[in-house]
């Protein structure tokens, strides 16, 4: 109706009031009427006739004697209160406030009784071989306690097991077992629970707890045989046009899967060699990036390659232990070497040409010791184009003494 207003005759408010003071609460009207509660609440606002708690602000909802004994009759049957508060307009409170007035309200936990009648027809017809939450169902009831409690009292109650199925019952769940069809989805064809399907199974000697419903013995060899040469478990689902759990359970209880966060796992197209290469290139300085660069891949590749391998990662910064400073090649100190690491800075760097030097001597150099590199490239830092000087040296050249003991030096090209 959208935001159309509802326009109501004046016979038609009248029959509203008059509903109302009978005890009818605006729901149930408007279902008459076929409008929600609201245009009822503001006919019988504007009329001055209702009120929001009538049961609890001022006099009480009147209820009349037909109404009353009709609700406790019905209770007494068997009728929830729900219902007969549903069915006769009534508010659930009012219905309970009538049933405690007559002394028959048992609260929430009052437990569903059936009549004599009702109990006679339970027996006869699970007798037939109809199942307890079928008749219960039919009567109109939402579990089956009641019908149950009724059978028990009549000593004829049995729990079903497999002897409660016929011989040609037994033959279908054995054939349809046989043709791969799963315990429990026989079970659901039957009506009961897995463990009556399970002992007609076990009583025959078919039955199998890790049984794989879907797959023939043929077809799980090469399930296997696939994974163990590296196919994914998603890729082997897709061929087999069953979900990635099944396969992964399959394996499992075959005790040949291997977590995908595991080295053998990750990185399928590459063998364990090339993997520990990576592993020990890494180790050795080389960045992650170049290691791709090298196996043709990308970095991430590399990455998981390294985390399945357990590496420890170098930090952000890191660039393979080697920088250059002032035209100089510096490294990163050995902690566990003593020259290196009474030669280190601060940072945890040494210069590549003191240490290889020092470690020639087998010992650290000195503040005064200088090195010297023969041919002028600071990047060669081979032992045989260093030399050991005392003090500043110049680029390209030597300090000689022309008169022994005189300070009259000059600059002379270096000795070959």
């Amino acid at each position: 109706m959208g935001n159309q207003r509802l326009e109501f005759a004046e016979d038609q408010e009248a029959d509203m009031v008059r509903r109302y003071g009978s005890g009818e609460m605006p729901p149930a009207i408007g279902r008459v009427y076929g409008c929600s509660s609201g245009p009822i609440i503001k006919v019988l606002k504007r009329r001055g006739a209702y009120s929001p708690k009538p049961w609890t602000a001022g006099p009480k909802r009147t209820v009349s004697d037909e109404q009353a004994a009709s609700i406790v009759n019905r209770y007494a049957s068997g009728e929830d209160a729900n219902a007969i508060s549903k069915s006769c307009g009534f508010s659930d409170d009012v219905v309970r406030r009538v049933l405690r007035e007559h002394g028959v309200y048992q609260g929430r936990s009052r437990l569903k009784a059936l009549t004599a009648a009702q109990e006679q027809e339970v027996a006869d017809r699970y007798e037939r071989g109809e199942s307890a939450r079928a008749i219960a169902l039919s009567l109109g009831l939402r579990t089956s306690g009641a019908v149950e409690r009724a059978l028990k009292a009549r000593g004829s109650h049995q729990p079903r097991t497999f002897e409660s199925f016929t011989t040609d019952q037994e033959a279908d769940i054995v054939a349809r077992y046989l043709a791969r069809e799963s315990a429990e989805s026989i079970r659901r064809s039957y009506g009961c629970s897995r463990q009556p399907i399970v002992t007609v199974l076990k009583r025959h000697g078919i039955y199998q707890p890790k049984r794989f419903q879907g797959f023939t013995p043929e077809e799980r060899d090469e399930i296997v045989a696939r994974y163990q040469e590296g196919a994914k478990p998603a890729q082997i689902a897709r061929d087999f046009q069953c979900s990635q759990c099944t396969i992964d359970r399959m394996l499992q209880r075959l005790g040949v899967w291997i977590s995908p966060k595991r080295l053998e796992r990750v990185g399928a197209r590459y063998t364990m060699d090339q993997k520990r290469e990576m592993v020990s290139r890494y180790d050795s300085g080389d960045s992650i990036y170049r290691i791709a660069k090298a196996f043709r891949t990308q970095p991430q590749m590399i990455w998981s390659i390294l985390k399945a391998a357990e590496v420890t990662f170098r930090d952000k910064a890191w660039r393979g232990g080697r920088v250059e400073a002032g035209g100089y090649i510096a490294v990163t100190a050995d902690k566990a070497d003593p020259i290196a690491a009474a030669m280190a800075t601060v940072t945890g760097y040494v210069l590549e040409h003191r240490i290889v030097m020092a470690r020639s001597l087998g010992r650290p150099l000195t503040r005064q010791e200088t090195v010297h590199h023969i041919n002028g490239d600071k990047r060669d830092n081979r032992l045989e184009n260093l030399q050991l000087r005392n003090g500043h040296h110049g680029k390209g050249a030597r300090f000689a003494c022309q008169d022994c003991g005189s300070h009259n030096v000059t600059a002379v090209p270096l000795a070959p």
